[in-house]
């Protein structure tokens, strides 16, 4: 009798609990049925249709035609990763695209591998000026580079912000201890969601595996070092590679930029450059970039 009786108890116990969470479900859904946060869940047309009444999306031209041509602009939000071995160019073809920005996509540039004096320098009288630069590099890490970053915006309407380069925003102390791909992931991911956040562009150098690409080769996803994550954030990959001259004195001028990866419609190419006066611009001999249709 006891054993009967405790059944039905413990059925009376299981019945109750389903009861109660029936009406917290019940509750909740009635809590939501009314939520209208900034968080709130719409629909895609409605939401649209909010998006087309504000300001135009940020969309930035580098002003080489052909590169232009297969990103259709460089847009808020994204993550851009500059690539290629030692002495290719990587910083000079960053510095071109901010003196090709207008007054209207004012840049900030994190210059932590190359002496301030000697990175201003490079841009002779052509020195942009909307353009601006942390007085002194205090600090390495994310936190500071953010507070770097708003200061920029609210002085002076920063939109678009060069990071050179990856490895100077990893703590060494912290990377002996721990994984270092990881920490990388981490901070790509901590990268990509402050371009989101403050609605701008940032561009990235980051290093390449090897230290020289064979005479034919092109470099892929697979080339950038440390970690996938730097490839999976990005939005787009671009690798600059310049060829050593026959006497093996230096590198030519004439250069090639890889569009190897395109977030938005999956075009990638070729794209041929010169390099003069400290400035790269398209090769006058290429009439378009070699592209390659996703």
């Amino acid at each position: 009798m006891d054993k009967e009786l405790q059944e039905v108890e413990n059925e009376i116990e299981a019945t109750f609990e389903e009861q109660v969470v029936e009406e917290e479900r019940q509750r909740l859904l009635d809590t939501f049925k009314e939520y209208n946060e900034r968080d709130r869940v719409i629909s895609f047309k409605e939401l649209y249709n909010e998006l087309k009444k504000t300001k135009q999306v940020l969309s930035v031209k580098t002003k080489i035609p052909q590169l232009d041509m297969l990103t259709d602009g460089f847009r808020a939000g994204d993550l851009i990763i500059m690539s290629g071995t030692t002495g290719m160019g990587k910083t000079s073809l960053l510095q071109t695209f901010v003196s090709n920005f207008d007054e209207y996509n004012p840049s900030l540039f994190f210059t932590y591998e190359v002496m301030p004096r000697n990175f201003l320098e490079k841009f002779g009288e052509s020195m942009p000026a909307f353009a601006y630069i942390p007085h002194q590099h205090k600090d390495t890490k994310i936190v500071w580079l953010e507070q770097r970053i708003l200061e920029g915006i609210a002085k002076y309407g920063v939109k678009i912000v060069m990071i050179d380069h990856l490895h100077y925003l990893l703590d060494m102390q912290t990377a002996m201890r721990a994984n270092t791909s990881l920490l990388i992931g981490a901070i790509i991911r901590q990268l990509k969601e402050i371009a989101i956040k403050y609605e701008i562009i940032i561009f990235l150098v980051a290093h390449t595996k090897k230290v020289k690409f064979e005479e034919d080769e092109i470099p892929d996803l697979n080339s950038l070092r440390d970690s996938g994550m730097v490839a999976a954030e990005a939005d787009y990959v671009l690798f600059i590679d310049r060829k050593k001259l026959e006497d093996k004195t230096g590198y030519s001028d004439k250069t090639t930029l890889f569009v190897a990866k395109n977030r938005w419609d999956g075009k990638t190419g070729l794209v041929k450059l010169v390099y003069a006066h400290n400035k790269f611009t398209e090769r006058m001999d290429e009439q378009k970039a070699i592209a390659y249709e996703p």
